[in-house]
């Protein structure tokens, strides 16, 4: 092991990593969807669930991509 005249890395590429797709949370309450009977007031709250579940999947990839790229 000695000194070289000649640096080891002679190629440097720079490598851009891109953050995962984020959009923004669709709020949205019963009182948006107006229902007028137990079928319309359900298929909402199905709507509901719907749009926080996206938003936390869209949460938990930033999460991810935080933890995989900021340790």
């Amino acid at each position: 092991m000695g000194c070289i005249d000649k640096p080891v890395v002679t190629d440097v590429k720079v490598v851009k990593v891109e953050l995962p797709a984020i959009t923004p949370c669709q709020r949205l309450s019963i009182p948006d969807c107006k229902p007028v009977d137990n079928g319309e007031l359900y298929e909402c709250t199905l709507t509901i669930q719907k749009n926080l579940n996206l938003c936390a999947d869209q949460v938990d990839a930033l999460i991810e991509w935080q933890e995989d790229h900021y340790r």
